[in-house]
């Protein structure tokens, strides 16, 4: 076993089984053995926390009042006093001598039981589970229903990951002792994480039984009645929980779950009030009540919790990153919109509420509007390059290109140098639309000085060179990528195309894509690659399995269309070649008269054929 595992399987299995009982019942101590003769009970810990367990340490027996001042003769023999000197080399922190000091104990009383159950938790706060297991076992086999030799075992066995059935084991302890309440809990969480919802009903049941006042039974019964459907029971159940332990946050998690599913939407909205009364400061549970006030008609309410948060927002950014995080990238632009317009009544100028107003218009196409928000960012906010961006997209959109690019081009003056290289791929792009490629290769190089080893950057002035005709030049910038990162798919597969497009270095273009597949297995461009390479390769079976699925992720893309139409066409089977060539002319929206005469010589072929 990897010794990283041991100090947490210790931990496990003690707080699961807690301390031996308080010092008594030593067997074999002399004149004592009558007096003490018997077994301990060990006592568990304190009731698990919903919804995971927290098990404190437990504390070790007392020692009882020693009346003589120092050993007799006869005490270094006596399994008592080697006991009490266990516990002395314990406390001071001497676990190597607490252990030889156990053992010779249970040497001179090998009959006693509460010893060796005292040295199987002593190995285990030693990090030595597999001896505590054994000693344990040992203890079964005198006493094959010690309830604390059971538990032991099947907690040792459980965190061990045994084959074991413990379950079993436990199932056997709780029919000699049905008072240990941990037990139940531990057996019907087992069964759950099993998926047997019937036994793990069963064993809370019994739990409920025995312990009436206990919530966690009733917390769990409640889980079971939600994977069986019966959603009455399971809020019966919650409540029930609440009622033992007014507290408790998850049952109100599992009664919104079920009042969300059961339209229920007053009784939702009364179990949000009591988690924000009892957490006032939760800004999910504000951003949802507030969402709920107002579906509900209850403006006024709704409106209160959404200023307050404007409000909050102008100190803490964690509000707009909630905001974000819960309902922007959930998709629920409608709801985010009602909840911002209102924060900006109270937070006119907060840029970072203009901007997620921005993105939440955006998405729900209304450019307009967004396109307002974005235009009040101020350059000195750090939104502003991505507001920036945004407004720029929007032309882009709308097919006003030049605008975007003036938008982007003033923005990049007003920024500080260490922000302007998030905006050069934009304008790019834009630049590329606009065949202005000195324009494009001016801003590369400008970021380039800012940050030469940018591989974005030294990746985008390499496919330039390849729109130029410029393959060499293409070729040497896509090393360089490769170079500053090793692992750029993009890079490794445009280096790798370009070898096989060419017909060259094809051993080493197989490399190349096969690097990129692996980092990248479902990039429809990749997968071409290598179709294409099997193609150069005259492999063009295995070319047809790669540019099959590659249409399949990729279906309109032109250049994959006609590659899977030249392998048709050696494959001999023509009229699929026909298909693809027509398919890829139909996507083609410029520099379509190569692919034109390609399918008119084709056909012209196929009628000679």
């Amino acid at each position: 076993m990897n010794h990283h595992n041991t100090c947490t399987i210790k931990k496990y299995i003690i707080g699961c089984i807690g301390a031996a009982a308080v010092f008594g019942l030593i067997c074999g101590c002399s004149n004592l053995a009558k007096k003490h003769r018997g077994e301990s009970s060990v006592s568990m810990p304190a009731e698990t926390l919903l919804p995971e367990t927290r098990l404190s340490e437990p504390e070790m027996p007392s020692e009882p009042v020693i009346l003589q001042q120092g050993p007799s003769p006869s005490d270094v023999e006596n399994s008592y006093y080697l006991y009490l000197e266990a516990q002395a080399q314990k406390k001071k922190g001497n676990a190597a001598g607490a252990m030889d000091y156990l053992e010779k104990a249970v040497i001179q009383d090998p009959d006693s039981l509460y010893l060796k159950q005292e040295m199987a938790i002593l190995y285990l706060q030693n990090n030595q589970p597999e001896k505590s297991l054994a000693v344990v076992e040992d203890i079964l086999k005198v006493n094959p229903n010690h309830v604390d030799a059971l538990i032991m075992a099947a907690t040792i066995k459980k965190a061990l990951n045994k084959d074991e059935n413990v379950k079993a084991i436990y199932e056997k302890a709780l029919q000699s002792d049905p008072t240990r309440k941990s037990t139940y809990q531990i057996l019907g969480k087992m069964y759950l994480d099993d998926g047997d919802v019937d036994s793990a009903y069963q064993t809370y049941e019994q739990m409920i039984q025995n312990f009436s006042n206990d919530y966690t039974g009733y917390y769990y019964l409640g889980k079971i009645y939600v994977v069986k459907g019966n959603l009455k029971k399971a809020e019966e159940a919650f409540i029930k929980t609440l009622e033992l332990s007014p507290s408790l946050i998850e049952p109100r998690l599992e009664l919104i779950k079920i009042y969300q599913q059961t339209h229920q939407n007053q009784k939702l909205m009364g179990i949000y009030e009591e988690i924000r009364e009892q957490y006032p400061d939760n800004i999910p549970v504000a951003i949802e009540l507030g969402i709920l006030y107002h579906q509900n008609s209850k403006t006024k309410a709704a409106n209160a919790i959404f200023q307050e948060l404007g409000r909050q927002s102008m100190e803490d950014p964690n509000i707009i990153k909630t905001v974000i995080q819960n309902l922007i990238l959930p998709r629920k632009y409608k709801e985010a919109v009602i909840l911002l317009e209102a924060m900006l009544t109270a937070a006119p100028e907060n840029p970072e509420v203009h901007y997620a107003l921005g993105i939440a218009y955006s998405n729900l196409e209304q450019p307009d509007k967004a396109y307002a928000q974005f235009q009040t960012i101020e350059p000195q906010s750090k939104f502003y390059p991505n507001a920036a961006v945004h407004m720029a997209i929007i032309h882009y959109q709308k097919k006003n290109i030049d605008e975007g690019i003036a938008v982007l081009k003033n923005a990049y003056n007003l920024i500080a140098d260490v922000s302007k290289v998030e905006l050069i791929p934009y304008m790019v792009a834009m630049y590329k639309e606009k065949a202005m490629i000195d324009d494009a290769i001016g801003i590369l190089n400008d970021g380039l000085a800012l940050q030469p080893e940018n591989t974005d950057l030294n990746f985008e002035l390499g496919v330039i060179h390849d729109k130029q005709g410029n393959i060499d030049a293409a070729i040497e910038q896509m090393k360089k990528v490769i170079t500053l990162n090793p692992d750029h798919a993009d890079a490794l597969n445009y280096l790798g195309y370009t070898y096989a497009d060419r017909g060259i270095h094809l051993d080493e273009a197989e490399q190349l894509i096969r690097k990129a597949l692996t980092l990248e297995p479902d990039n429809g461009y990749i997968i071409d690659s290598m179709g294409w390479l099997y193609y150069q390769k005259g492999m063009y079976s295995e070319a047809a399995v790669y540019l099959e699925r590659a249409v399949t992720l990729v279906p309109d893309d032109p250049i994959i269309l006609e590659h899977m139409g030249d392998v048709y066409r050696q494959l001999n089977q023509r009229d699929k070649a026909l298909e693809y060539y027509e398919k890829a002319l139909q996507k083609k929206d410029k520099d379509a008269s190569d692919l034109s005469n390609k399918i008119e010589s084709f056909k012209k072929e196929s009628a000679n054929f």
